[in-house]
């Protein structure tokens, strides 16, 4: 949007191609509205001092208010007229006269411009330029270097526009003109953000907007704000763009600058149409198009057509939005042939033919404006026209031209900063690799659609964060993972119902129908194999399981919220025996007629989960609707494992009632409550094969003990804990992820446990202790004389845990030799001793961990990419103790427990301040570093008192950083304390981050911006 700027000093700058002479009042007056923007005023003037002078005007007097004239009738958007009165000066000049010359030539190529014909203008401006260079009209000059940069850039001849806006900047501070150097701010903002420098383009127009307004340059301003929209637009800051263009339309109208307005229009209705308003968007849009063909606007007509195709495609109009599209690219190839329009509207085309699956089409316009936008720069174009050319090839079936096109779409939008464009195009590359099928891929497709839906998360693009979870559910489906699916799709549908989107809500429906079956097939394969006994037994031997599940119970209700809830088991010796084990703002009469019911008619009717959103009016619970103890609220039942074809028992749920306007958080609550009815179900199974183990005298492993000694209230452990024991069941190869010291051995231990493979043997190589020679040797054994010191045949400990387990740590410490022997045993099951010529086969279950990132390893060529697949079978992530801060405290209460015991003394407990540090400080050696840390406190504390801070001594290694918390000020102690608050008010409610700032009094905006400022992520 160029244009020169209205000087502000001496008219005879402003016109100096003629001898300077006093002008009448009324030109006088004329300059004082011209230089404050007020057109419509300085016309009626000008026009009244062109009448005074008309018996006798000399040439420069004719030619002087000719331009004067033009230039009020340009500024008001009517192109027409202004072009008629500067050819009405032409006609007076004397070709000898540069400075007139030169004038009228610039102005003719900002009209020429205005109208879109680039090329012309750029020849005018050339002119303009060439004329003027040589004379002492500094202003005239940097007007016409403007003008050539503004035509470079529209071109896209980016080198020659950028030094032009330059020289032009350089020109009008040398003068000291600052509406210019104004102008040239502008022009530059606008010049970066063509090129997607987002940052240097708002830095350059909010300089030029508030030197505009120091100025009183509000027409002036009209543009800069309709720059600044643009770019908060492309930004995704729709409000503030909208703010923008409001602002600038309505000084465009009280100016009464046409073009101006036109353009505020043309936004107005983008904007809407991309937060749905779509009437507003059609009436801004239309308005538009018909003042832009009344005043012969191009530039502008095409935009409108363009635009409105844009609305009519979102609406699902694909064949009407290509009528506009065909229509704009006519007009656009008028003004440049191989112009940004011309791209962006090509784009659409592809958009189009792949709407209408016509592929062929849509690849070979992809490619042509592929070259159209090579030519012009308009890069933002192309990351959007190689996502639409790959998905494209997709449905060619050509996956791998699909995958490179997608990729290079997301490099392309990362290059111009463009992040949320990147992540679109990475979640588009994930649905690829979903729909290709294999395990490889989607084991790609989950980390793909999980960093994307984490960044639109972050952003706050909750539909875009809908697609992503439920991508993520397919995904884990089609994986295995169940429970995790499920996770997806609650949040999916949560963001799918506040955001009111239909189509994707129906989607949900059918896959969560699909995901509920697959989950009911799934729990009847999971039955214990152990034989029936006593429901007496489970509950009567076992005081303290009993009290261990009612603790949990009060832990999960204190995590929702409240509510109405309970466990009951069911019995095998007598018929319907149901017995309630812990509840929770329930009677028992309710609790037992409620458990009753569901094992007489639910699982046959519904399956093992169960959730009833209408209880009023759903007859399906009739029978119970008296018992329940809240009128109108949700319910949720959920089967707490089977025993053959049998459940063991249920976990009910009802929330209670609102306050206010508020309503049940489900997604959340049904989360909650499947992360831990996989954990009590796993408990009840475990007690159920210990008390089979004491009435057989098994001399096996207790499995609770198992997971007793993994202590934590934390979700995210607990979904892992969930996790393993959905797996152990099964022979899959489990890859356990996690920090040092965070307790991968004991849930790898865990796992073996609970697999048929239990009675069997647990073997644990540390990879990292070994030196490869030795460890090649240690896995898979070695015959005499095959080499220096092998005096006789060993058998490998992959033999020795036939029929049982090998948990192989630090398996990033390998060599890419034994990743190929180990690949190769994975793939055969047979094992080759060192010197050996003879293989055997191996029945050995294997468990993997690491503390390294992997998948980095193979990037740097240091892991086999194919080993790195084949050991990701079952990934399990164990979180470090610093993203487990509610654990802290249990944990270190547990080991002054130990230590009391096993030190004889009797510390009472933590002070406050030593609670404070530990649970600020980063825990780099996870809960064995605290273990150690605690010991080294019981030995320091005095016996019968607390734990000081005194007493809390860390490494020396961390020492400096636990030193500064020590000294921390009021100030500081506070802030630890509001981080601590904010992080369990967020743990506490799932990261639900708009309950959260309501339960801590906060706004969302102050909410997000402490998160940022104390770095908290989810699991914290």
């Amino acid at each position: 949007m160029p244009d020169r700027p209205s000087d502000k000093d001496d008219f005879s700058k402003k016109y100096p191609f003629r001898k300077y002479k006093t002008p009448v009042p009324e030109e006088e007056l004329g300059d004082m509205h011209l230089a404050t923007e007020n057109y419509s005023v300085a016309l009626e003037y000008f026009e009244k001092a062109l009448n005074k002078i008309h018996k006798n005007p000399s040439p420069a007097d004719l030619i002087r208010l000719y331009l004067k004239i033009s230039d009020c009738y340009r500024k008001k958007g009517l192109l027409d007229e202004a072009w008629t009165f500067l050819k009405s000066a032409q006609t007076h000049c004397d070709e000898s006269d540069r400075i007139a010359a030169g004038s009228i030539a610039s102005r003719a190529g900002i009209i020429l411009y205005d109208r879109g014909d680039v090329k012309k203008a750029l020849k005018e401006g050339c002119k303009a330029y060439k004329l003027l260079r040589d004379t002492s009209e500094h202003h005239e000059v940097a007007h016409a270097q403007l003008l050539i940069a503004n035509c470079y850039a529209r071109l896209g001849q980016n080198n020659e526009a950028e030094q032009y806006f330059l020289d032009a900047l350089s020109s009008y501070r040398r003068i000291g003109d600052h509406v210019g150097e104004s102008y040239v701010m502008n022009n530059l903002g606008l010049f970066h953000k063509n090129a997607c420098r987002w940052g240097r383009a708002l830095d350059y127009l909010n300089k030029a907007n508030e030197l505009g307004k120091s100025l009183g340059l509000t027409v002036h301003r009209v543009r800069v704000l309709l720059n600044l929209g643009i770019v908060h637009f492309k930004k995704r800051d729709f409000i503030e763009a909208q703010s923008d263009f409001v602002l600038a339309k309505k000084m465009a109208r009280r100016s009464g600058d046409e073009m101006k307005y036109v353009r505020s229009n043309l936004m107005l209705g983008r904007v809407q149409a991309v937060l749905g308003n779509y009437p507003a968007a059609e009436r801004h849009l239309l308005e538009a198009r018909v003042l832009a063909e009344r005043r012969g606007y191009a530039r502008e007509i095409a935009l409108a057509d363009e635009y409105i195709g844009d609305l009519i495609m979102s609406k699902g109009g694909v064949d009407e939005a290509m009528e506009n599209y065909s229509t704009a690219l006519i007009e656009a190839k008028r003004i440049s042939p191989r112009g940004d329009i011309v791209a962006e509207v090509l784009r659409r085309v592809v958009d189009v033919y792949l709407a209408k699956k016509i592929y062929g089409e849509a690849i070979a316009v992809g490619n042509n404006a592929v070259d159209v936008i090579n030519e012009n720069g308009e890069l933002h174009e192309l990351g959007f026209v190689q996502r639409s050319m790959g998905l494209a090839y997709f449905g060619l079936h050509d996956v791998d031209r699909a995958l490179d096109l997608l990729q290079k779409s997301s490099i392309t939008f990362k290059s111009l900063n463009n992040k949320y464009e990147a992540n679109v195009s990475m979640l588009r590359t994930a649905e690829v690799l979903y729909q290709s099928g294999s395990k490889e891929a989607l084991v790609k497709a989950r980390k793909i659609a999980g960093e994307a839906s984490s960044f639109f998360e972050e952003s706050e693009e909750f539909g875009d964060l809908a697609e992503g979870h439920f991508l993520l559910s397919k995904i884990q489906k089609e994986l295995g993972s169940r429970d995790e699916s499920l996770l997806h799709i609650f949040e999916a549908q949560r963001l799918a119902e506040d955001l009111k989107l239909k189509n994707l809500k129906r989607k949900i429906k059918r896959l969560r129908r699909s995901l509920e079956e697959d989950l009911a097939s799934h729990s009847k394969d999971k039955a214990v194999e152990e034989a029936p006994i006593s429901l007496e037994t489970i509950i009567t031997d076992e005081s303290e399981f009993k009290l261990f599940i009612g603790e949990s119970l009060e832990e999960l209700m204190g995590k929702l919220s409240d509510g109405h809830c309970f466990i009951a088991l069911f019995g095998k010796d007598g018929p319907g025996r149901v017995v309630t084990i812990a509840r929770h703002n329930i009677s028992d009469s309710s609790s037992n007629k409620i458990a009753r019911w569901f094992l007489e008619h639910g699982l046959a009717e519904v399956g093992d989960k169960f959730l009833v959103t209408d209880t009023p009016h759903d007859r399906r619970i009739a029978e119970i609707r008296e018992q329940l103890p809240e009128e109108g609220m949700p319910v949720y039942f959920q089967v707490l494992g089977m025993d053959r074809a049998s459940p063991l028992g249920v976990i009910f749920y009802q929330s209670i009632a609102p306050v206010g306007n508020t309503v049940p958080q489900l997604a959340k609550e049904i989360d909650l409550i499947s992360t831990y009815a996989g954990f009590f179900g796993f408990l009840i199974r475990s007690n159920l094969t210990n008390a089979s183990n004491a009435q057989t005298s098994s001399k096996k492993e207790s499995l609770l003990d198992a997971f007793h000694k993994v202590i934590t209230r934390n979700d995210a452990m607990l979904r892992v804990l969930g996790l393993a024991e959905k797996v152990a069941g099964s022979d899959a190869t489990v890859l356990l992820m996690g920090e040092t010291g965070t307790g991968k051995s004991l849930i790898a231990r865990a796992i073996h446990n609970l697999s048929p493979r239990r009675n069997a043997k647990f073997v644990h190589v540390n990879c990292a202790a070994l030196p490869e020679s030795i460890l090649e040797s240690e896995l898979f054994g070695h015959v005499k004389g095959s080499f220096t010191g092998a005096v006789v045949d060993k058998k490998g400990l992959l033999a020795e845990a036939d029929g049982g387990t090998i948990f192989l740590d630090e398996i990033g410490k390998t060599s890419l030799p034994l990743q190929g022997k180990l690949l190769q045993f994975l793939d055969t099951r047979q094992v080759r001793p060192v010197g050996s010529n003879e293989y055997f086969e191996v029945d050995v279950r294997l468990i993997f961990a690491s503390k390294v990132d992997l998948l980095g390893l193979c990037k740097e060529g240091r892991m086999l990419e194919d080993f790195y697949y084949r050991v990701n079978d079952f990934p399990l992530r164990v979180p470090p103790l610093r993203e487990r801060v509610e654990d802290i405290h249990v944990l270190a209460e547990y080991y002054l427990k130990r230590f009391n015991k096993e030190l004889g003394k009797g510390i009472r407990g933590f002070s406050d301040e030593a609670l404070s540090i530990l649970t600020s400080y980063n825990w780099p050696g996870n809960v064995r570093e605290l273990e150690k840390l605690v010991k080294r406190a019981v030995i320091l504390a005095s016996d019968g008192g607390l734990i000081s801070a005194d007493d809390v001594s860390f490494d020396t290694l961390n020492g400096n950083a636990i030193g500064k918390a020590r000294v921390k000020g009021l100030a500081g102690r506070m802030k630890d304390l509001e981080k601590r608050i904010i992080s369990e008010s967020l743990i506490r409610n799932g990261w639900n981050k708009s309950i959260a700032s309501k339960e801590l009094g906060i706004s969302y905006p102050t909410l997000l911006k402490k998160i940022k400022e104390y770095d908290l992520t989810k699991g914290y």
